[in-house]
């Protein structure tokens, strides 16, 4: 019967494969949906161009295994065998001259590569590939595996080598066989062979020893070289030839017959197991092979005694048997290596998926540098334009004096002025003003709004036209005078200050921020341009707030009101006759101050100022606000990316480790279920799975899909689960399998009951059994994780009365900095429970027994149930310590 142990080794390092191939795949995807929420910014990469070159190349990485040996030591035949297809061309002649790749196809070919692997033009050929057509295909692989003569000395033509493409079970699993040339043939040969060997291309090397020629020089010399130069390559010993009888045969090392037909051997003789003891005791004496590994990489084989056994068919299969012991041994060794080289490459995803927190940290880290950033931006700008403004008022303050000559001068040319225009004023306006005086509501002198009727509209028109006069005379002077200075003068006083401030400021938002709240005109970033131009829009505000802070000075001061009583007031001062219009204007005049003006000026400037200090005060703080704001919805962002992508890793974690530990521990079994449910499974670990010193100790949870939501969650939980810190507090959790894409195995600790399933009597055991949850809550906090899910049927009784969270079983979230509330007032509730509180343990109402004073559990209790919690896990701990050492006491 056919040996499949090297096929099943294959088909289940293929269903690996496949595994983590779909694993890269969705990690390259979670990369981009990682730098797609959290930005470009954020430069870290799930798996670098390195590592990424790494997997690839060990999952499209063939199994190679390379069969090396002096010339006609059954090389051929070997492989031959071992794919039960006889397409490797075997002569007692030397015949293979060149490397013979044997590899899989879906169309069987032929060809030669160069030795950069391109195809020789022409070369490629169609092979039948069937059994029936060995022989043909054989003489076609020779045809080019062969040479002769000088040919062998031809560097060129050795350094070439025959790929064979067979469309053939066993390498469409992912194996291939490397059949080489003998080496010590000839140094070019030798070359051929060692650049084979050294580029660690095959993992295991069989060297063929003729058992008939036993070790000779050259094979200690080569397997001397291979142990040296490829200390990591598995080497098997194979002792050929075992069943040949050199007595009635002799090898003709001279002869030339090349020919393909089967050439003359000597007859079978049964195991001569002679051969094959002196070939491993010399092995041994050259410490070339221990005792150690003898058993597993040494083996006498004979291809003819196989062949034989087969045809009688009498039930003889001495030959057959170690062949399968041969395939056996191989196919555990290259198991071995496969699962090295995979668990390497499970172990580089592990690492690359933890890099998914130094994203999240990352981007946190370049939150805070941004906000250090913009604060240190917005304390420089806030300094440069207070101290702009300031250096503004110094400039505006200085010119107060100027101000007051242009006011006095202003209003001393008006006076001038006004005895002329008044004197020329018509007749019909001193009537109109003679029936305002002896109006009644005049003299009863109202204090609001006066009559609208049409004599009074007359009466108070004469009025208000004199008033005007003078008020918009004086305010067009002064206006007219002030602007020259501000523009003149006071501009280029500003503008070196100017200058400075916003050469200071390194930010152009806020640069643009100045320019439009002060009116600053720039030239693209140069503010040397013209002093005067870029200042104009400044100066024109400043003139506008004058004017307007003038013009309502003056007309509040001379509003018409105060002009009635005035006219009143003269009027009887002048026996009831109409007073002179000169007198009038020369009283009017004499209530303007130059100095109360000026300071109406200068405080305008001053006041324009500093609403546009506030002004950016004001978008400072918009700024820090919106900022704020913005920083607010990042976090709340970051918070939804990051427990979307801890699910996905989740799942990708989950499958990953029950790669690895399918490699490392192997298949699970599982004995006597001790739990049915819907979706969910228990059984009693079975003795010798996973290596468990005791398995009666721990369980396998079976859980079935049923849903994708509830599969997902399945997954987190169990990831939360597993990178939570270790803690006899903490049901441990000791690997997972997924036999199947909708199953999932996971071996835990077997606890004896639950929560609520047992009474705690003592005082004693309630405040232990506390003080191990809590412990078990602070170990969960460390890993970063909040465990919202205290339940009585979640807290696990050990055999050792020792109180454990069942992890598997709760609904976590990720600890951002903010208080674990949440976690402290469970442990309230579960305090209050045990103790005999009533009601929600957080109402200040809830019923307090005996028992919680006794033991001052009641305040406890309190603290962690009030509406703004300051206490810690830490401080429970301590709490309770102390709770039950008096206790203990009492």
């Amino acid at each position: 019967m056919e040996d499949d142990s090297l096929a099943n080794t294959l088909k289940i390092h293929r269903v690996r494969l496949d595994k983590v191939h779909e694993i890269v795949r969705e990690t390259k995807h979670l990369e981009e949906e990682i730098h797609r929420s959290l930005g470009e910014e954020v430069s870290t990469k799930l798996i670098t161009p390195n590592e990424e070159q790494s997997i690839r190349h060990v999952l499209e990485q063939k199994a190679v295994i390379a069969v090396i040996g002096e010339r006609n030591s059954g090389k051929s035949s070997l492989i031959n065998e071992i794919l039960q297809h006889n397409v490797v061309p075997t002569s007692e002649m030397t015949c293979t001259s060149r490397v013979v790749r044997v590899k899989y196809s879906k169309d069987p070919y032929l060809c030669l590569l160069n030795v950069d692997g391109t195809q020789t033009p022409g070369s490629r050929k169609p092979l039948k590939g069937s059994k029936g057509n060995e022989t043909n295909d054989r003489k076609q692989v020779r045809a080019l595996a062969a040479l002769k003569g000088d040919d062998r000395e031809n560097e060129d033509l050795v350094s070439q080598s025959v790929e064979v493409g067979l469309n053939h079970p066993l390498l469409k699993l992912g194996i291939e066989f490397v059949d080489s040339p003998g080496r010590n043939e000839n140094k070019t040969l030798d070359v051929v062979v060692d650049r084979l060997v050294l580029d660690k291309t095959a993992p295991i090397i069989i060297y063929v020893i003729d058992g008939n020629m036993c070790l000779r020089p050259s094979d200690r010399a080569s397997i001397q070289f291979f142990k040296e130069r490829c200390p990591g390559t598995k080497l098997f010993y194979i002792c050929s030839k075992v069943d040949r009888d050199m007595k009635a045969w002799k090898f003709n090392i001279n002869s030339s017959d090349e020919s393909d037909e089967e050439t003359e051997e000597p007859p079978l003789s049964p195991k001569d197991t002679t051969k094959q003891k002196r070939v491993l005791e010399e092995l041994r004496f050259h410490c070339l092979l221990d005792d150690h590994t003898s058993l597993d990489r040494f083996h006498g084989i004979s291809v003819k005694g196989m062949r034989e056994e087969r045809k009688k068919g009498n039930g003889d299969n001495t030959f057959e048997d170690d062949f399968r012991k041969f395939r056996r041994k191989l196919a555990s060794c290259l198991d071995a290596h496969l699962k090295t080289t995979l668990s390497n490459t499970v172990g580089s995803l592990m690492r690359c998926h933890g890099r998914c927190f130094y994203c999240f940290s990352q981007k946190q880290e370049q939150l805070e540098q941004e906000d250090q950033v913009l604060a240190t931006v917005l304390r420089s700008a806030r300094k440069s334009e207070s101290e702009l403004y300031v250096e503004l008022l110094g400039s505006v303050n200085y010119y107060k004096g100027r101000v007051q000559d242009i006011v006095r001068r202003a209003v001393h040319d008006v006076a001038a002025d006004i005895e002329y225009e008044v004197r020329h004023m018509k007749a019909e306006r001193v009537a109109a003003y003679d029936k305002f005086l002896r109006h009644q509501d005049v003299l009863m002198k109202y204090p609001t709004d006066l009559p609208q009727d049409e004599e009074f509209y007359k009466l108070h028109a004469l009025c208000n036209e004199i008033r005007n006069h003078i008020i918009n005379t004086v305010f067009r002077r002064i206006e007219r005078d002030v602007e020259t200075l501000l523009e003149e003068e006071v501009a280029p006083l500003m503008w070196p200050k100017v200058i400075d401030t916003m050469e200071a400021l390194d930010n152009e938002t806020l640069k643009r921020n100045i320019e439009s709240i002060y009116q600053f005109v720039g030239f693209d970033t140069d503010y040397k341009e013209d002093t005067r131009t870029s200042l104009t829009d400044l100066m024109y505000a400043l003139v506008r707030a004058v004017r307007e802070d003038l013009n309502e000075h003056l007309r509040s001061t001379y509003a018409i009101l105060p002009m009635v009583d005035m006219a009143y007031g003269l009027y009887y001062q002048g026996n009831q006759s109409s007073p002179p219009k000169e007198e009038i204007a020369q009283t009017v005049l004499a209530r303007l101050y130059p100095d109360s003006l000026a300071d109406v000026i200068i405080t305008a400037c001053t006041n324009k100022m500093y609403a546009n200090h506030e002004n950016f005060e004001r978008s400072i703080r918009h700024i820090e606000f919106f900022k704020q704001e913005m920083r607010i919805n990042i976090k709340e962002q970051i918070g939804a990316t990051t427990s979307m992508i801890i699910s996905k890793l989740a799942q990708l974690e989950i499958r990953n480790h029950a790669i690895k530990f399918d490699i490392i521990r192997g298949p699970l079994k599982k004995g006597d279920e001790l739990f049915h449910g819907q979706h969910c499974r228990i059984y009693q670990c079975k003795t010798g799975a996973w290596g468990l010193r005791n398995p009666k100790q721990f369980l396998v949870r079976m859980v079935k899909k049923s849903d994708e939501d509830s599969w997902k969650g399945s997954f987190a939980t169990l990831y939360y689960a597993f990178n939570c810190k270790r803690s006899p507090h903490l049901l441990g959790i000791h690997g997972w399998l997924l036999p199947s894409p909708d199953t999932l195995y996971v071996v835990m600790e077997k606890a004896s009951t639950s929560l609520d399933k047992v009474e705690l009597r003592t005082t004693q055991r309630k405040l232990q059994c506390v003080l191990d949850v809590v412990k078990g809550i602070e170990s969960i906090h460390t890993s970063g994780f909040i465990f919202n899910n205290l339940k009585d049927k979640n807290i696990l009784i050990m055999p050792d009365n020792r109180a454990v969270i069942n992890t598997c079983k709760g609904k976590y979230e990720v600890l951002r900095g903010q208080a674990a509330n949440i976690d402290i007032r469970q442990i309230g509730d579960l305090l209050g429970r045990l103790f005999g509180g009533s009601g929600a343990t957080a109402s200040v109402n809830m019923r307090r027994s005996s028992t919680c004073e006794e033991v001052g559990v009641w305040k406890l209790v309190q603290r962690c149930s009030e509406t703004h919690i300051q206490i810690t896990v830490a401080d429970i701990v301590y709490e309770l310590q102390n709770l039950l050492l008096k206790s203990q006491i009492v």
